[in-house]
């Protein structure tokens, strides 16, 4: 059993739109627009943890800031 939150349908029909819009199966994608804004206002930021580090693929910057929200937002296959 899964030890989180259920999203709600709404949320998770965003989630989905916002990956749909973003054609990552696409190479070289070109997207005319991405509804951002309204998906992050509806995160939960109340319960997350930020930290300092440097990306994980090369070349490596340092000072990345990551946010790790604690709501797991399921993701459909076709996204993966």
């Amino acid at each position: 059993m899964d030890d989180h939150d259920e999203v709600d349908e709404k949320t998770n029909s965003m989630f989905s739109e916002f990956f749909h819009d973003m054609e990552l199966e696409r190479k070289n994608p070109t997207v005319e627009k991405i509804h951002f804004g309204y998906m992050m206002d509806h995160l939960d930021w109340s319960h997350r943890w930020i930290y300092r580090g440097s990306r994980t693929i090369p070349p490596c910057e340092k000072y990345v800031y990551w946010n790790v929200i604690d709501t797991i937002y399921p993701l459909e296959a076709t996204t993966l």
